[in-house]
């Protein structure tokens, strides 16, 4: 969807949506409601995407997997870091934390760390900033070399 055309995509999702919704494939709905919470917010439609990516993260938080809860917790973070709601978003991105370590998912953990560094430096608070960031530096090129390697086998 960054690609093309973010009108155009939701329009084409609204079908899928309503199918999902009641054919009651929440696993699909929930992704769903997070592609289309991602469009609203490439949209600038903050308020929209906010309940959207709610939405979609109720629906994961009952389907009980780990790792698609916590990458709508992260989506919601972002969005709420970009509208200034900086502590919730901290709470959302410390949550997803604790599952990417749970799953030992190194390249999520980095992600997550500087996402928790992004809203620090918004918060003005540079010293934790730098401690999120400086704990996701090693893990990052750790991840970066071992995928390199991966590309070269």
């Amino acid at each position: 969807m960054a690609t093309g055309d973010p009108e155009q995509s939701l329009a084409l999702l609204a079908p899928a949506h309503d199918h999902y919704r009641t054919s009651g494939n929440n696993q699909a709905l929930a992704n769903t409601l997070n592609i289309i919470g991602r469009g609203y917010e490439l949209l600038g439609r903050y308020d929209e995407a906010r309940a959207t990516l709610r939405q979609s993260l109720e629906l994961k938080r009952r389907q009980g997997a780990p790792v698609a809860i916590a990458s709508a917790l992260s989506n919601l973070g972002l969005l709420l870091h970009r509208c200034g709601e900086d502590e919730e978003a901290q709470n959302l991105f410390q949550e997803a934390l604790a599952l990417y370590e749970a799953l030992d998912n190194e390249g999520e953990i980095a992600s997550t760390l500087s996402n928790l560094g992004l809203v620090a430096l918004g918060c003005g608070d540079y010293q934790q900033a730098r401690r999120y960031l400086e704990r996701a530096l090693p893990i990052q090129q750790k991840v970066g070399h071992q995928q390199r390697g991966h590309h070269l086998q």
